[in-house]
């Protein structure tokens, strides 16, 4: 009795001390509007962690190995960098912390965590409420974000849409190529084309105008991963759910047992514009209305 009263009290102080050793949160030092993103991922954090959660916020000259000292000493053993300034520090930190990163479309190869990089199957999802008689799906990225475009392929064999995927290598192979396809194609209402977060692949101020007008002439879907598309006449276009995304994130970190993959985002958010849809002849009904998340122009 009295050996399984001390298993049982040591099993109860095992558990105590890993829900006790606290995870940070490290964000970029920003202002507001950006701040409540990271904010909002991580309360999604500390929702689905097991331990408590600190927030800390990365300046640009932030020394890295004062940043381990001060975390060692909060007895930090799990940590989640998200954006640019997170990704940055990632390498230096692996050997001292079990992470993830987040809110930056990284690539596989590098780190575990979820990209900015949207996940095609929810993006086919989104396109079969917004713009359910599309069949053909054009889509250009860099060499770097071929693997979306691999994931569109996949998912391509069990749904009734085509994909045409161009991979370039630079700016200038990505104009030809958009203005080959959207100016000079013959695209219509069955067809669309997909504008990924891709710095290499997608400019906005060179490509958005002549993209936007071709679609708006020839009355071909234009969607976008970038939020502000949308506003700017694309027929709908993502945005992340921070807090999803942070739950997601911290699941990814306190629940794995092997190496941590790296995922394209799945918890996105869907602005439609109206605008767009009536000139494109696309009508919905109340109950599809209500699955949109932001409806533009806004009123």
């Amino acid at each position: 009795m009295w050996r399984s009263v001390s298993l049982l009290f040591f099993f109860i102080t095992q558990i105590k001390s890993v829900m006790a050793a606290p995870t940070a949160v490290l964000y970029p030092d920003v202002r507001e509007p950006y701040l409540s993103i990271f904010e909002q991922i991580r309360s999604g954090v500390k929702e689905s962690s097991q331990s408590q959660v600190q927030g800390v916020a990365l300046g640009s000259d932030t020394d890295v190995p004062s940043l381990i000292k001060k975390l060692k000493s909060d007895d930090v053993s799990r940590i989640v960098l998200l954006g640019s300034r997170g990704y940055s520090i990632a390498s230096g930190l692996t050997a001292q912390f079990s992470l993830v990163v987040g809110a930056y479309p990284s690539t596989p190869g590098t780190f575990g965590g979820v990209s900015m990089m949207t996940a095609p199957a929810q993006v086919i999802k989104k396109l079969n409420l917004v713009a359910p008689n599309v069949k053909n799906v054009y889509l250009i990225v860099s060499e770097q974000n071929r693997w979306i475009a691999e994931l569109l392929e996949q998912i391509s064999k069990t749904a009734k849409f085509k994909p045409h995927i161009h991979v370039v290598n630079n700016l200038k192979e990505s104009v030809q190529t958009y203005h080959k396809i959207s100016v000079q194609g013959q695209l219509g209402p069955e067809d669309a084309i997909w504008l990924p977060i891709d710095t290499v692949a997608m400019h906005e101020k060179v490509i958005l105008p002549m993209v936007l007008k071709a679609s708006w002439e020839k009355k071909f879907v234009l969607f976008s991963s970038i939020p502000t598309h949308a506003k700017r006449g694309a027929l709908f276009s993502f945005y992340p759910d921070n807090y999803e995304l942070g739950k997601q994130l911290g699941n990814m970190l306190h629940n794995n047992d092997k190496t941590i993959p790296l995922l394209p985002m799945s918890h996105i958010l869907l602005a439609v514009n109206l605008r767009t849809a009536k000139h494109l002849g696309i009508t919905y009904t109340s109950q599809e209305k209500e699955q949109f998340n932001i409806i533009l122009p806004e009123r």
